[in-house]
């Protein structure tokens, strides 16, 4: 009767099944991660190229100096529609250096 050794470790088709597994996880992997960098990216242009364009088509706010000048702000922005969406980008550089 042949008895047999008890074999310890990997065989050589197990190993290699292993790396196909690993190295095919690490590929799914790194497709995902340069498509959600290349989304990214996209959304940062486009968000930037759209606050570019809303902020040279304001007009700037005339200099305040005296209680008159605020009335005469407060008329027109009670004049005006504020239906759309409001770029407070302008605003808010106004009130800074204020």
């Amino acid at each position: 009767m042949i008895r047999l050794k008890k074999q310890a470790g990997f065989s050589v088709v197990e190993a290699l099944i292993i790396f196909v597994v690993i190295g095919a996880l690490v590929f799914v992997g790194y497709t995902v991660y340069k498509k959600q960098q290349a989304d990214k990216q996209t959304n940062t242009s486009q968000s930037s190229s759209s606050q570019e364009a809303t902020a040279h088509d304001v007009k700037s706010a005339p200099t305040i100096t005296t209680a008159d000048d605020l009335d005469t702000a407060q008329k027109t922005l009670d004049d005006a529609s504020l239906d759309s969406d409001p770029d407070s980008t302008q605003l808010n550089k106004e009130l800074s250096e204020f």
